[in-house]
């Protein structure tokens, strides 16, 4: 059992020498740790907690050895935040935020720290001394706990990005590579959205981790999505054991180096021409729900802005009509990409190239009153994503909901009510495609520099 250990004290010890002095004491471990033990390393520079002595059974995670090292997950996290004034977690980020929903990338990379809220779906560990056939994974098993990952691929990117810190650190001296991946997620989705998902772990784990090492447990059966594989190799076996389990304990783990290495893993997958510059306008279209009251009409209006008279388009996608690889070569073409707030934004929104924009539209309003508007430009859902990996991003505050049935208001929150259609408040748009110009002339100057 020292080989448990020994994983996570290699890890954890290693890992001080890339962080402050003042984070030392929080990596603190006991060298002599015997087999009957149970150690819980909180990892600032990863992003993650890694553990020893934990299975799953019975599709809950427990420890099954006597605690050394408090292992509960938000508690370590929240006494962790308070002991440094929030400031416990460490990225290397190339981007500022010079005011709210506005992200721009910059060309050198820094260290920062991070003050975000604690992972809600990080798990605490209940106890158990009483195994059933127990199947050991051995190594460094890194485990992906995102809830609707499955159903949503803008979740299931907060996964990707924990995993490819941990693959693009592995050449370090202090990082052995990761031998397992687990995807626990009770939710099963649409078929289209679940082979996404698995698409994106191919890409990112080809050429590293093997396919047959990515499991899937915990999740339901789901016969009309045709999805048969979610016990994976250990359908005998009641008890999975761990040498060491991570799990990331930031909502949004990973940085802009970290995305750069999925992205490049996923051109490579995919045969992208990864020297072949974006060059179009792309809006995303969806089908049930958030449907534009008129594309063609936002295509034109956007077409027309000073911002965008060398841009080719506009190119319209509905994702749900394409592959994972077709997805990921659509958005390597584009210099501006528009979608209203959804899945993509975070799920797609991965696969823009380096010096491309995202404008994320969202309603106008604050609440549920829609006299309540905010600034044109202002916060929107995925403004801390882009922070983190990066990414140039402008949040549109534009949007509002009519109705297409007539004398039947639409409620205020219309993400998901077919009768809705979404209106584009075209006045505060002008404003939001405005805010392009700070993007566009910043790349021109850096080649006219470079």
């Amino acid at each position: 059992m020292r080989i448990f250990y020994s994983l996570v004290i290699q890890i954890s010890l290693a890992t001080i020498d890339l962080i402050k002095d003042d984070h030392k004491t929080l990596l603190a471990t006991d060298l002599n740790v015997v087999s009957k033990q149970s150690v819980s390393i909180l990892l600032p520079y990863l992003h993650g907690l890694s553990s020893t002595g934990l299975c799953f059974q019975n599709g809950k995670l427990v420890r099954v050895a006597e605690l050394v090292q408090d292992d509960c997950c938000r508690e370590t996290c929240e006494r962790l935040r308070k002991k440094k004034g929030g400031r416990a977690f460490l990225l290397e980020t190339n981007s500022f935020s010079p005011q709210p929903g506005v992200v721009v990338s910059l060309p050198e990379t820094r260290i920062e720290n991070k003050s975000v809220g604690i992972h809600k779906y990080c798990t605490d560990f209940s106890k158990s001394f009483s195994l059933r056939q127990p199947r050991r994974l051995q190594g460094l098993s890194i485990l992906l706990s995102e809830a609707h990952g499955s159903d949503n691929i803008g979740h299931a990117s907060r996964d990707i990005l924990f995993l490819a810190r941990f693959l693009r650190l592995r050449n370090q001296k202090f990082m052995p590579t990761p031998r397992h991946v687990i995807v626990r997620d009770p939710l099963v989705g649409r078929n289209a959205v679940y082979q996404f998902r698995k698409s994106s772990l191919l890409a990112l784990t080809s050429g590293i981790i093997s396919s047959a090492n990515i499991h899937y447990l915990n999740m339901k059966k789901d016969n009309k999505a045709g999805v048969e594989d979610y016990l994976g190799s250990w359908r005998n076996h009641s008890d999975l054991c761990f040498d060491v389990a991570s799990q990331k304990v930031l909502t949004w783990p990973g940085d802009a180096l970290d995305a750069q290495f999925y992205r490049d893993q996923a051109f490579s997958y995919c045969n992208v021409d990864s020297d072949h510059s974006p060059h179009g306008v792309c809006i995303e279209e969806r089908s049930k729900n958030r449907v534009w009251a008129n594309a063609q009409e936002l295509g034109r209006f956007i077409m027309t802005h000073p911002a965008n008279h060398n841009l080719r388009g506009p190119h319209f996608v509905n994702f749900s009509n394409l592959t994972y690889c077709e997805q990921v070569i659509f958005m390597h073409k584009c210099l501006l990409f528009v979608a209203h707030h959804g899945a993509s934004v975070a799920g797609n929104g991965l696969h823009i190239s380096h010096g491309s924009v995202i404008i994320e539209i969202q309603e106008r309003y604050s609440g549920k009153n829609l006299s309540n508007t905010v600034d044109p430009i202002f916060a929107t859902s995925n403004q801390g994503l882009f922070h983190s990996i990066g990414g140039n991003y402008l949040g549109a505050r534009v949007a509002y909901p009519i109705t297409k049935k007539e004398g039947r208001p639409c409620h205020p929150d219309y993400y998901f009510r077919a009768d809705c259609v979404v209106q584009v408040d075209y006045e505060r748009m002008q404003v939001a495609l405005d805010g392009l110009l700070r993007f566009f002339h910043t790349e021109e100057k850096e080649e006219g520099g470079s």
